[in-house]
């Protein structure tokens, strides 16, 4: 994978950081008007189902946990949570989410490269919430490096959350909407 690309996307993250829950809550010109806004937090609230349902419990780890709006939901579930992410800017923001949350001792941020870094420990869970695309498109080095493989014991478990594109219809041009997976 092109490491220039790589740190150019990294610059991009770093400098947005402060942005990413604005689009999330959909606030300010992220605001997509009253019916497109019930949809996605409606859609929201399957994914965090889902992710009660997967309930992960023990140590797990987050790759590219961004600003913590999965690892608060995560480290009400486990024992500690290890939350990598290569922007600092997110990771403080994630640990001020988490104080306001009183999980913050639940869980451990290591900045890091999720494509370089090596787990130091097994893992009972791994997830990862919307980081699939941002994957670059020679995304190679995901399926010899990335370190969610490395960490999980024989019987561990691992979500995802994603966006799939749903078809257009009629009624509505194509839109991103949040699918949870376990294997």
């Amino acid at each position: 994978m092109d490491d220039e690309l790589l740190e150019g996307q990294l610059a991009y993250y770093r400098a947005r950081a402060g942005e990413y829950d604005e689009w999330f809550f959909r606030q300010g010109r992220h605001d997509r008007g009253p019916e497109w806004n019930r949809r996605w937090f409606s859609e929201l609230g399957e994914v965090r189902r889902g992710l009660e349902r997967f309930g992960p419990t023990g140590w797990v780890l987050e790759l590219a946990c961004g600003t913590g709006l999965w690892t608060v939901e995560l480290a009400r579930h486990a024992a500690g949570v290890t939350a990598i992410d290569a922007s600092p800017e997110v990771l403080e923001i994630n640990r001020a989410r988490l104080t306001e949350a009183e999980r913050e001792g639940a869980v451990r941020y290591v900045e890091a490269d999720i494509f370089g870094w090596r787990p130091d420990a097994a893992y009972d869970a791994v997830f990862f919430g919307f980081w699939l695309s941002h994957v670059p498109p020679n995304g190679s080095k995901v399926s010899g490096s990335t370190s969610g493989p490395r960490s999980l014991p024989a019987g561990g478990s691992a979500s995802l959350t994603q966006w799939a594109p749903r078809p257009p219809t009629r009624r509505s041009a194509a839109r991103e909407a949040p699918r949870t997976q376990r294997p």
